[in-house]
């Protein structure tokens, strides 16, 4: 007689609670595991409105003694700008491709960026329900402790999709939700689960619904998921504006807060990416009592300080109304300590 071959070993981890949760974990863990939203703390929405490693390719006469010797191979050397000097011998930093990086980041970022007009197609959704449905994202984005990628991924799918598709204000939050599912599975290790985002939106969609909806989202998309976002730029500018410390100072912080505020704001839509954050540095850097626009941001950022005065008015309206907003899940974001408590500080005059 045949003996039955042992199953796999069944994990017996319990499933962290919804106060647990983080971009930490075992894979195919559950982010919420049998938590629902209310128990979270979390308001529903209805109530707002290993692979093997590849084979090295490197040609038997390149000149190593083996594949392994790459490692040690002279480092590509090119002219290397003053701002990225103090990172130069760190091939982690990829230094010298930054410039033809950054260069392809501006190219591109008009290409897949949703029209400043779009909402007029839509005949049952507005831009407040759309502001509801980002500030709603921003709290699950929190809760799931996410990366910064994927709420910017995030709100650009829901963007770009509503300007193919229309929709009924019904199906608004499973738009939302299925488009921060997508965007968790490019940006993160260990992703939610479907199941978890069922949960987070207290059952108002089943899981069928949230995978047929990733289909037509992505048949709508062609599957074109890469584009350049703000916080590409702000990180960039950051750094050549001189406020990236440890810890993060608060002109950083409070940039990364100006710039959030926009994500609900249907209106910023007519501003490319690259010039909300370079606005988000000049206003937080203005804010601070800083030289507001150096010649290294003009020069890195591609702006002249009249060109950024537009979206830098506009930018300050949304700071100085923030605290009478509605909408107040990116402020109470960074009125926490570990984001530098910067939602308090009081708008620039300008």
């Amino acid at each position: 007689m045949m003996q039955q071959q042992p199953g796999p070993a069944v994990s017996t981890r319990a499933r962290a609670a919804l106060g647990d949760i983080s971009n930490r974990g075992l894979a195919g863990d559950s982010k919420l595991g049998k938590t629902g939203a209310k128990a979270g703390g979390l308001k529903p929405f209805a109530d707002k409105m290993q692979v093997e490693p590849a084979r090295s390719q490197i040609p038997a006469d390149a000149g190593f003694k083996c594949a392994g010797d790459v490692a040690n191979a002279p480092y590509r050397t090119e002219p290397v700008d003053k701002v990225d000097a103090a990172d130069a011998s760190n091939a982690q930093y990829i230094v010298p491709y930054l410039q033809d990086i950054h260069r392809h980041y501006r190219e591109a970022e008009g290409l897949k960026h949703a029209s400043p007009a779009y909402m007029s197609k839509q005949t049952d959704v507005n831009a407040k329900m759309r502001a509801i449905l980002i500030d709603w994202l921003v709290e699950v984005h929190l809760k799931f402790k996410l990366m910064p990628e994927t709420l910017y991924l995030t709100i650009n799918l829901i963007d770009r999709f509503l300007e193919k598709e229309q929709i009924m204000r019904n199906k608004l939050q499973l738009v939302g939700v299925t488009a921060m599912f997508i965007a968790s599975k490019y940006e993160e290790i260990y992703a939610p689960e479907c199941r978890d985002f069922v949960y987070i939106s207290d059952k108002a969609y089943t899981r069928e619904q949230i995978l047929s909806m990733e289909g037509l989202m992505l048949s709508k998309l062609s599957f074109q998921l890469t584009t350049p976002n703000a916080f590409v730029f702000l990180k960039r500018f950051s750094k050549v504006a001189g406020i990236i410390s440890t810890p993060r100072s608060k002109t950083d912080l409070l940039a990364h807060y100006l710039v959030e505020l926009t994500l609900q704001e249907y209106k910023m839509l007519q501003y490319l990416p690259s010039t909300i954050a370079a606005s988000a540095i000049y206003l937080a850097l203005k804010t601070m009592g800083q030289t507001p626009w150096t010649a290294e941001l003009k020069q890195h950022a591609c702006y002249t300080e009249a060109a950024l005065v537009p979206c830098v008015r506009d930018m300050n309206a949304l700071h100085k109304n923030a605290p009478t907003n509605n909408l107040q899940a990116v402020r109470k974001k960074y009125a926490q300590e570990k984001h530098g408590a910067v939602s308090g500080i009081p708008p620039a005059t300008l």
